[in-house]
């Protein structure tokens, strides 16, 4: 089972470039689209930029908290914690004080 090869890796960290630029002029537009910011997460995740992936998860974990979805908000602290422990102390905060 291989993966596939995309490149060189020059080609692939201007490809997560591109990627990053048209997901962040879509959350511009739709910052409220917590699927995009998780995606977003990815993709700096990626490509090993762990602090932005971390602030991208931030604000998906937030907004699914916003909409009760506590348990998905959960699945993001350990990829926050990697990238900014802060953030993941202020989910696990906001977690504690949600009302059931």
């Amino acid at each position: 089972n291989r993966l596939p090869y995309l490149g060189p890796p020059g080609l692939c960290r201007a490809r997560y470039a591109l990627t990053i630029y048209y997901y962040s002029v879509y959350l511009d537009q739709k910052n409220t689209d917590a699927s995009a910011w998780g995606e977003l997460g990815n993709v700096h995740y990626l490509d090993g930029n762990f602090p932005e992936a971390a602030k991208a998860y931030f604000n998906a974990a937030n907004l699914l908290i916003d909409r009760g979805q506590t348990a998905r908000a959960m699945e993001l602290i350990p990829a926050i914690e990697e990238g900014d422990p802060s953030l993941s102390d202020a989910i696990h905060l906001r977690l504690t004080t949600v009302k059931r």
